[in-house]
């Protein structure tokens, strides 16, 4: 499913894709990114009706997020959606050093991992945390209690080496949460590094500090930044806008 890096994969991997993309009466793709990927391994011009992103959602019901927006604004939580690690993917070692790092910044905040795997669990057990600082891992939880969790968070945290467009960061752009991304050109689409959000690279634990105290620390920047991102989310991923057009889409093809 990641034409971005599945095109550079095995041989059978790459051939499928192409494969796919040859013989396929339409396309969408999450960003611009791998529209222009598209293009230029197999899929007919004729068939990319969307040249901008599509949400793999379908956009965003925005009057739902307006109302978390204003439902509390004690915000006091760092969110990480992606508790575990993926090979090619996304990456949670170096966020937790960094995290270690920060014990003496954090102590007013909760931090909540979500979807955690074992092996992260143990890792948090490892490196003995400050008794004072409020970390919280969750397997699983609901969508009412992860927008009520997004509605006091801050900082939304997620670092992938390979991404599309992740669906979880448009929802913190809609909930008033300030995305800290790895710089993926997928992600460069949506945010402007110090604009409205920060980007960093996911491996290295001191820039990831020095990311997150900016996240935390100027009020200004935040303030700007979530003004920035809902307005960029009612452009680009209004679901009252797309639904009409990806609907008329495939009456097209039918």
């Amino acid at each position: 499913s990641d034409i971005f890096l599945g095109i550079e994969g095995e041989k059978k991997e790459k051939d499928n894709i192409k494969y796919i993309l040859e013989n396929c009466d339409g396309f969408f793709a999450d960003c611009k990114r791998d529209v222009n990927i598209a293009k230029k391994n197999g899929v007919g011009r004729s068939n990319v009706k969307f040249a901008v992103a599509v949400p793999g959602t379908g956009g965003l019901n925005l009057n739902l997020f307006k109302n978390h927006r204003k439902l509390n604004q004690n915000r006091n939580i760092i969110l990480i959606p992606k508790g575990f690690e993926r090979e090619h993917a996304n990456k949670i070692f170096p966020l937790l050093e960094s995290i270690k790092l920060l014990e003496k910044h954090l102590l007013n905040y909760e931090i909540h991992f979500l979807m955690v795997s074992d092996a992260v669990k143990k890792w948090i057990r490892k490196l003995s945390f400050n008794k004072n600082i409020h970390i919280y891992t969750h397997d699983m939880i609901s969508q009412s209690n992860f927008f009520e969790l997004l509605s006091r968070t801050k900082l939304m945290i997620s670092l992938s080496l390979s991404d599309g467009t992740p669906n979880v960061m448009l929802e913190a752009m809609a909930a008033g949460a300030l995305p800290v991304m790895h710089p993926l050109d997928s992600i460069k689409e949506w945010i402007k590094d110090g604009k409205n959000g920060i980007l960093v690279h996911c491996l290295y634990p001191n820039e990831i500090k020095e990311a997150i105290l900016k996240g935390l620390k100027n009020d200004q920047f935040y303030e700007n930044a979530i003004l920035n991102n809902f307005q960029l989310i009612e452009q680009k991923a209004d679901r009252k806008i797309l639904k009409k057009k990806i609907i008329e889409y495939y009456e097209e093809l039918f």
